[in-house]
């Protein structure tokens, strides 16, 4: 639960922060990463929760400026998927 809430925080700076540097979105996406990696390793997780995870990830790089590709829609978007996660690492 930790590492998800480290997530989202990065995340919401990122988001509520447009002005930060390009450096500093980088650095901030390279966090989200790490901290999502950290959720996800050695753990055998279904593939909608993968999905989830994929698209934090895109979000956050393409906020980041570090992808062409779309990010998710809308910040709520980004929200959910986060309520999601902490939602199933209260049941797991």
């Amino acid at each position: 639960m930790e590492s998800i809430e480290k997530a989202r925080g990065l995340h919401e700076r990122l988001v509520e922060h447009p002005e930060l540097s390009a450096g500093e979105k980088v650095k901030i996406a390279r966090e989200i990463a790490a901290a999502l990696a950290t959720i996800e390793m050695g753990r055998n997780l279904p593939a909608h929760v993968r999905h989830w995870f994929a698209g934090l990830r895109a979000d956050a790089d393409h906020r980041a400026g570090l992808s062409a590709g779309e990010g998710l829609r809308s910040a709520s978007e980004v929200w959910d998927h986060y309520e999601r996660l902490e939602a199933a690492a209260v049941q797991g």
